[in-house]
């Protein structure tokens, strides 16, 4: 049983989340193509939003199951960061380009149009902070760009959580889906 240090699990968090976020693209596109509708928009961008962070939650969830058998046994101490630390550096290089349009902001270089390609599945929430001609840096306000900084804890918060809950073995997915079969099972009360 091989151990996955925090530096490898938060790659390998970065991939799913690399491949997740195109398919949350894709998701976004069709709610943006239904209709302008403000409530469409919202509804697409937290199904994005909720597709990239389950795919770096249950990334996160599975390696803190297998250390909660690595620590019962023996082969390795808890360290109940774990999941954090892989959520910051799966996060690393979506604050790379966060810095880089701070920095591109201060010294007037446009880079506002690569950045909301690469956080696509953003859109909503860009264009809400942005404007909706926000492509142009100079046309971004400081305070606007911070905000745009905000998804950034997507991936740190769901690693967190997601190691604390598979280290104690909680699947909140048994939980919904166990629980409203109960409530479809249970014999009603007569009377």
């Amino acid at each position: 049983m091989k151990i996955t240090s925090p530096l490898r699990l938060g790659i390998k968090t970065f991939l799913s989340y690399f491949a997740s976020s195109i398919i949350a693209v894709i998701v976004v596109l069709v709610f943006l193509s239904m209709s302008q509708a403000l409530w469409l928009k919202i509804i697409g961008q937290l199904l994005g939003i909720a597709i990239v962070a389950s795919t770096a939650y249950s990334c996160i969830w599975r390696e803190g199951v297998s250390d909660f058998n690595r620590v019962k046994f023996g082969h390795m101490k808890y360290d109940r960061y774990k999941g954090l630390k892989a959520g910051l550096i799966a996060a690393v290089p979506q604050f790379v380009f966060w810095i880089a349009l701070i920095v591109f902001k201060l010294f007037d270089v446009n880079f506002a149009l690569i950045y909301k390609i690469f956080n696509f599945y953003l859109m909503s929430f860009l264009e809400w902070v942005y404007g909706n001609n926000g492509t142009v840096i100079s046309e971004l306000s400081m305070g606007g760009i911070l905000l745009s900084g905000i998804p950034i804890l997507i991936m740190p918060v769901a690693g967190f959580i997601a190691y604390i809950a598979g280290y104690r073995q909680f699947s909140l997915s048994e939980h919904l889906i166990y629980r409203n079969l109960k409530k479809k099972n249970s014999p009603k009360s007569k009377g």
